[in-house]
């Protein structure tokens, strides 16, 4: 009885070293193809590429193993994090992040492996539409707090022009020749454009955790600041409305997909406060996490739809929008 409890201990060692090595080299071998492409492209690789490519080994360390549990992504995020503390001395800095991101990739592989594989086999065929139906439906209260910051924003921006001098001279420092701005900005290429935009998109999504006040402050400045623009120089828009109807829904659905990430947060750790101590902890974790698993899918969900939309609008702002901008207005920027 002891040797086959000793043998089942090894072999589960054996598998987690197994699956945890497949996470990491994964890991590196997609941080060195961003070190190569950052060399290439001359683009910074942070924030939204670091977190994707993490995320992918906290899915790949639960995904590939037999108990299919949560904790395998978060045992990667540690082991992630005292690699990279090994040779940069940043371990403690880095490892909530990772225990936090490779835990999201475990959360995600545990509760949606059928529901990927159903996926990638196209049995989920007629059922998008109703998915999506629902994820509005559950998340409208957010997507519409979003959306009101930010035509808030663009009020405050553009009467505010009119309204005080203070103003209109603090904006036009804090921009200075916008004009220069836009027509350096729209001759970027698309794998620049897509990298600082779904960084931006990242931080609102993941400090939203911080009751959302970092995404509300990022989306309030993109509002200000386009509404001052449009009054100010009346021939912008028609350079960044192709791309900005898709750039802006994306800054609204991560802005909303950080409020819901914070709902999820304060849940849990409300729910934490009240755990009973005569019951098995774990459980009572468990079903905590699997009580608010639901929020956490949707805001993670919220986050991926707003890159993809960031992903088509850096395609239209690199090759349509200054072409097009310049058709309507007859300028030549």
């Amino acid at each position: 009885m002891i040797i086959n409890l000793r043998i089942s201990y090894l072999e589960a060692v054996k598998e987690t070293n197994f699956i945890h090595i497949l996470a990491l080299i994964t890991t590196f071998l997609l941080l060195l193809g961003m070190a190569y492409l950052s060399q290439s492209f001359d683009v910074s690789f942070d924030g939204f590429p670091v977190f994707a490519v993490i995320f992918l080994g906290g899915v790949i360390a639960t995904w590939f193993s037999t108990e299919n549990k949560m904790r395998y992504g978060v045992y990667y995020g540690v082991i992630v994090a005292a690699v990279y503390g090994f040779f940069y001395n940043i371990f403690f800095t880095l490892l909530i992040f990772n225990l936090v991101i490779g835990g999201m990739g475990g959360a995600i592989a545990k509760n949606e492996k059928n529901t990927i594989k159903k996926l990638l086999n196209n049995t989920f065929r007629g059922k998008y539409k109703s998915f999506f139906i629902n994820l509005y439906k559950r998340n409208k209260r957010v997507l519409i707090a979003s959306l009101i910051i930010f035509f808030v924003s663009v009020l405050i921006g553009s009467v505010g022009t009119y309204l005080s001098s203070l103003f209109n001279q603090y904006m036009t420092n804090s921009m200075g020749n916008y004009v220069l701005l836009v027509e350096s900005t729209l001759r970027l290429s698309a794998i620049h454009i897509f990298m600082n935009n779904s960084s931006v998109a990242f931080y609102m999504y993941i400090y939203g955790i911080l009751f959302g006040i970092t995404g509300t402050i990022e989306m309030a400045y993109i509002g200000i600041s386009l509404g001052f623009v449009f009054v100010k120089f009346p021939f912008t828009p028609f350079y960044l409305l192709p791309h900005c109807i898709f750039e802006l829904s994306s800054y609204i659905i991560a802005v909303a997909a950080g409020f819901k990430l914070s709902i999820t947060a304060l849940n849990i750790i409300w729910n934490g406060l009240h755990i009973k101590r005569d019951d098995s902890i774990g459980k009572q974790v468990n079903s905590i996490l699997s009580a608010n698993y639901l929020k956490f899918r949707d805001s993670l969900t919220l986050f991926i739809i707003a890159i993809i939309l960031l992903f088509i609008a850096a395609i239209i702002e690199a090759h349509v929008s200054l072409a097009l901008g310049n058709y309507i207005t007859g300028q030549n920027l």
